[in-house]
């Protein structure tokens, strides 16, 4: 909410993502059962990483070291843009095929991050 109040779009892409595949069930119902209130991801369909995405794009926050590789070797001048969603620049597996923790585990951990990118952004929004 304080993002779309300064003017973010948030979105969502993958460098191997299958267009148009639903979350997963372990994911929804992940979201379903989170404790910050429920969300609801029975409509959130998977996108592919395009050109035409990443040139609309101010920021860019990669899970692993390899998809911001991926992206920086086709487009090395967005170096400043793409950065790892963990504040340590550590790597946040996908927890698919794994267990309902591992899930609720991953949820916390991006939870944590989204709250500190999108405070900093909000900073640097305000002070521009």
């Amino acid at each position: 909410a304080q993002l779309a109040a300064k003017g973010f779009v948030v979105g969502s892409a993958g460098t191997d993502a299958r267009d148009d595949e639903p979350a997963s069930d372990r994911a929804q119902r992940t979201a379903a059962e989170w404790p910050g209130g429920p969300l609801d991801l029975s409509r959130h369909r998977a996108r592919l990483l395009t050109e035409q995405l990443l040139a609309e794009a101010t920021h860019l926050f990669c899970m692993e070291r390899l998809h911001r590789d991926e992206i920086l070797a086709f487009f090395p001048g967005r170096a400043r843009d793409v950065r790892l969603v963990d504040p340590e620049e550590n790597d946040v597996d996908d927890p698919v095929g794994q267990s309902p923790l591992a899930y609720r585990r991953l949820a916390s951990r991006l939870d944590a991050a989204a709250q500190l990118l999108a405070g900093g952004l909000v900073s640097s929004a305000s002070s521009s």
